[in-house]
């Protein structure tokens, strides 16, 4: 009876058995699939994090002097003020009158032959 309940409760409420591994690609318990895909979690999140924190990371994104802005004008124009393309981990929000001042600064250097 207590072997039914807890079957009947790991389908009703958690579902694992039904949603989380097929038994036909990998025949688990509930118990280690869990871990399993906590463990994968972690692993990735640590993994994600050492590439963040590495030098293998684009690391010129400060332009710190005019020669740098003028090579990455077009790059901050095209990425920023039209495709508003931003990096998956910024979780700041670029306002649409912020795109319209680099769109603004671009097109008037340009136009001036700068």
């Amino acid at each position: 009876m207590a072997v039914r309940l807890r079957a009947a409760y790991h389908r009703l409420l958690c579902g694992a058995d039904l949603n989380l591994v097929d038994p036909n690609v990998w025949d688990v318990g509930v118990p280690f699939a869990i871990a399993a895909s906590l463990a994968s979690l972690a692993v990735s999140w640590l993994v994600y994090d050492g590439l963040c924190r590495s030098s293998l990371r684009y690391s010129s994104s400060v332009l710190s002097s005019e020669a740098e802005v003028l090579r990455y004008a077009r790059a901050v124009y095209l990425h920023a003020g039209i495709s508003q393309a931003m990096p998956p981990a910024n979780i700041t929000l670029m306002e649409p009158g912020e795109r319209a001042v680099i769109i603004g600064w671009y097109r008037s250097a340009t136009a001036k032959g700068d």
